[in-house]
């Protein structure tokens, strides 16, 4: 937990810039989600919207849910508690810390669309890697509870993908 404590303080202060505070709030919330999900919907054949927008949905639920539980069986307390509270840019959750909901949802949906499109990879890992940094920068979570978070989004949008291979049609080119 002591490298943990390190890592988010280190990300807390050595990158603190105040136009990144706004920038990283900004891409903590729903634009990552927006980018993943509506730029998928917006670009997919008429036929398939109604099965991903319910597969997105679903997905959105379970890796939801399985955050929330691992939360409340493990209940670390977030490092805007632990820390010193100057550090934490963004209010501070009232749930605990591990895993972040937020990484486990991003690293689902962007597992749902590699599997559907493994050519955009790059794309999904990049964009699941600015929201689990902005977690960190916000000091709402250490970087291992963005490392569960997105080791176990990217379980479940493997299975999701697997589950509807070759129903949902491809990620999204450009978003």
């Amino acid at each position: 937990m002591r490298a943990d404590a390190g890592a988010a303080l280190w990300t807390s202060t050595a990158l603190r810039a105040p136009w990144l505070d706004g920038l990283m709030g900004f891409v903590s919330g729903l634009p990552a989600s927006l980018l993943i999900c509506g730029g998928w919907l917006a670009t997919a054949r008429a036929r398939q919207r109604g099965l991903l927008a319910l597969t997105l949905l679903a997905l959105l639920a379970i890796s939801d849910a399985a955050a929330r539980l691992g939360q409340t069986l493990i209940e670390r307390p977030r490092p805007c508690v632990s820390l010193p509270p100057a550090l934490a840019v963004a209010p501070c959750p009232d749930r605990p810390s591990f895993p972040s909901a937020h990484a486990t949802s991003v690293a689902a949906w962007a597992a749902l669309a590699t599997v559907c499109d493994r050519r955009r990879w790059p794309l999904w890992v990049g964009v699941g890697l600015l929201v689990g940094i902005s977690r960190i920068y916000l000091g709402v979570h250490y970087p291992l509870d963005v490392l569960g978070g997105g080791a176990l989004g990217l379980a479940l949008g493997t299975i999701a993908g697997l589950l509807t291979r070759g129903r949902l049609g491809p990620a999204p080119a450009v978003v």
